[in-house]
């Protein structure tokens, strides 16, 4: 079943259907949702490593030693970038977040606990594109994929997990997790992630196989439920505006991306959002 789709109209519809219907105003500390915004509505939800082992036809067990190979080179030059204290104890995930977040590509799909967070990429890029704001409820996910598979869902952060990883012939089943120990980029973002068993999972895929069925019985006969998950349409017409007022809620790269770089960008975005501003934005 497909991803229930809903065009935003309006900065006041986005509000109304993701602020106030999704999260909920009346329990603002619930982070249920999860969300991820990408320039462009097209994209599937398909992390960057498995995107370039696809497309360089790479089988799982060849895509395994490319991701191996990864893994070991950034952890031999990690350390002269990061505080060694740091990166100490750290398992698989937590070197395939550090990984995403500088860069590299991984199995690993970021996420944000805040609507406003995930509009911002879904918008900040200004091209013709369509953006899009996806959003699932995560902690049914990780529930029904561990119903499904149970194994896996016990032993995801327990000792066995780099056994889980290394599996070419591994299930599609994807869960949602936060790091222990996160960067100040990712308590900027409040990040959160994605991972699959199987290392060319394209998410979104798996996302929908695994609450669809739920969705189906939970709905009725002929009727479509949205509770679990839904994504959001904003188009290029409105990424402008949305760019602007994401400004005045400080969701911005200055803020997002703390240290030097995120300066850069924030000037980038002041330059690129000035323009001809003389007219009111519309609600």
């Amino acid at each position: 079943m497909p991803w229930p789709e809903l065009e935003l109209k309006s900065w006041a519809h986005f509000q109304g259907e993701v602020i106030e219907k999704i999260i909920g105003v009346a329990q603002p500390l619930r982070r249920a949702y999860v969300f991820r915004g990408q320039p462009n509505s097209a994209w599937t939800l398909l992390p960057t490593f498995a995107r370039h082992a696809r497309r360089a036809g790479l089988c799982s067990n060849k895509a395994l030693e490319l991701e191996g190979l990864a893994l070991r080179r950034f952890r031999e030059h990690a350390h002269l970038a990061v505080d060694p204290d740091w990166l100490r104890e750290i398992n698989r995930l937590d070197w395939w977040t550090l990984m995403q977040h500088h860069g590299a590509p991984t199995r690993v799909l970021d996420w944000t606990h805040s609507p406003l967070v995930g509009l911002y990429f879904a918008v900040n890029d200004l091209g013709d594109s369509d953006g899009a704001l996806w959003a699932f409820h995560r902690r049914s996910l990780n529930e029904k994929s561990e119903a499904l598979h149970g194994a896996l869902g016990k032993l995801m952060f327990e000792t066995d997990i780099d056994k889980i990883f290394c599996d070419a012939a591994a299930p599609a089943r994807v869960f949602g997790f936060d790091r222990a120990r996160p960067t100040a980029r990712m308590v900027a973002q409040q990040g959160t992630f994605t991972v699959s068993c199987q290392i060319l999972a394209d998410h979104m895929t798996a996302i929908e196989e695994t609450i669809a069925p739920a969705e189906a019985s939970e709905a009725g006969p002929g009727k479509l439920s949205s509770i679990y998950r839904m994504k959001y349409l904003i188009p290029s017409a409105l990424k402008l505006e949305f760019s602007r007022r994401l400004q005045l809620f400080n969701v911005r790269a200055d803020a997002l991306f703390p240290g030097i770089d995120g300066l850069g960008r924030g000037i980038d975005e002041l330059v690129r959002l000035s323009g001809d501003r003389t007219g009111p934005l519309t609600a």
